[in-house]
């Protein structure tokens, strides 16, 4: 009987809504944290090493620019990501 309260298909349905809904309760935060940082960034408070800057302009001559975006973008989702649990 404990198994199919806490596991079976209506336990993991419960726990799934539950999670959504604190995903959601969160939400206005980390919208909220993502526009901070976008301000930071716009008024030039981020400061960045000026290799990496350069890096991202594509100034160094490298064929790796496509590959730093991506990165960048991949920090950005892990943030999101870790400010949603």
């Amino acid at each position: 009987q404990w198994v199919i309260g806490n596991l079976g298909p209506e336990a993991r349905v419960r726990d799934a809504v539950s999670d959504a809904v604190e995903t959601i309760r969160r939400l206005p935060r980390v919208v909220e944290r993502l526009e901070e940082g976008a301000t930071m960034i716009a008024e030039g408070r981020l400061k960045l090493d000026p290799e990496t800057v350069r890096a991202l302009r594509g100034d160094d001559g490298s064929s790796n620019n496509r590959m730093i975006w991506v990165c960048v973008a991949l920090a950005i989702a892990f943030a999101a990501f870790v400010a949603l649990t």
